[in-house]
């Protein structure tokens, strides 16, 4: 996390109107997550996400701060996200 965007930018600013990716993650402990992921800002990606399921009572802390970031438009550094964004087919091997 690099930053969080100014209070009332926009998802047309931020980019989540036409994302970039839209990534889904699920945990071991049934916690699902779906990052959209914005417009290149500069050295930084737009990111919002949102979470569901049943946490565990043993992770409340994080839980806690997750769920405050929630409502945010998180500016995450282009680094982080650049091996993520890979196209699939860009990650096989061409056949010669």
């Amino acid at each position: 996390l690099a930053d969080v965007a100014p209070p009332g930018t926009s998802a047309q600013s931020a980019g989540f109107d036409k994302p970039t990716a839209t990534i889904v993650a699920t945990t071991f402990g049934g916690l699902t997550y779906e990052l959209t992921v914005g417009r290149l800002d500069g050295a930084n990606y737009t990111l919002r996400f949102t979470r569901q399921g049943e946490p565990d009572k043993k992770d409340g802390a994080r839980l806690a701060r997750e769920k405050a970031l929630e409502p945010y438009t998180l500016l995450v550094a282009k680094s982080k996200l650049d091996d993520t964004l890979i196209k699939r087919a860009d990650l096989l091997e061409k056949k010669k």
